[in-house]
């Protein structure tokens, strides 16, 4: 760039030996433009202005409004748009996302993670089951029970299950219902007496059916929950949010 400039500069000499007629006097206006032009500080990349934006992808179901509302609150100069996906650690490692909000446990590798607090487990029974009416239930309550779920995502009711022991292996009810990949094809089924499942009370909230109680489920460990982020130094902005988050949680 130095020599540049120097050779430039040389050019703007050389012009000015020429000013006087018309042709000489345009020819020292370009070359001091083109001296003007080096000289000036290169403009920001247009990748800076997504420092005006500020993404988070969190997992269906956890609660952010509070947080959401006092970052934005806080931070007025940023656009915060909050994504819901199961992929969340993907949207974040792509780029997609400045942070993710995740229920462990989650593929988090080669990502920066900070806890972001707990949430309780309840069991999704239908309304008129003997149990509804209670506040909360054991494991051992729900042994009798049939769940729709794969019975690894709740090891804990595997261990106690009575369909799971002795003659009743193999002949679980969930293979006269075919496949229910999802939780509202799984709470269709609980509604009408087949079954139960066992989700994050977030989780079961959001789904906003009355023809299912949800009772909270004594004995089980609560769900933790993470906030992940892109490795190295993080944004001031990312900074800023997992601040706050440790605080409101």
């Amino acid at each position: 760039m130095i020599r540049s400039i120097v050779e430039l500069d040389r050019l703007v000499a050389l012009a000015e030996q020429h000013s006087g007629t018309p042709e000489g006097d345009a020819l020292v206006a370009a070359a001091r433009a083109l001296r003007a032009a080096a000289s000036a500080p290169a403009p920001a990349p247009a990748l800076a202005d997504r420092g005006a934006f500020f993404t988070i992808a969190a997992a269906p179901g956890i609660p952010l409004d509070d947080l959401v509302d006092a970052f934005g609150g806080q931070n007025p100069h940023l656009s915060v748009t909050v994504t819901r996906s199961q992929s969340a650690a993907r949207a974040v490692r792509t780029g997609a996302a400045d942070v993710g909000v995740v229920r462990l446990p989650a593929h988090l590798h080669g990502l920066r993670v900070a806890s972001f607090g707990t949430e309780q487990h309840v069991a999704a029974l239908a309304a008129g089951d003997a149990l509804a009416g209670r506040s909360s239930v054991s494991l051992d309550d729900l042994a009798h029970h049939h769940l729709l779920q794969n019975p690894d995502a709740v090891p804990e009711w595997r261990e106690r299950a009575h369909e799971l022991r002795g003659p009743t292996i193999g002949t679980r009810a969930s293979l006269a219902f075919g496949v229910l990949p999802t939780l509202a094809l799984q709470l269709e089924q609980v509604a009408r007496a087949n079954g139960i499942v066992i989700v994050p009370r977030s989780t079961a909230d959001a789904e906003g059916r009355t023809d299912v109680a949800y009772l909270a489920v004594e004995g089980l460990d609560d769900r933790r929950l993470a906030l992940a982020f892109a490795p190295g130094p993080p944004r001031q902005a990312v900074v800023a949010f997992t601040e706050l988050a440790a605080g409101l949680r």
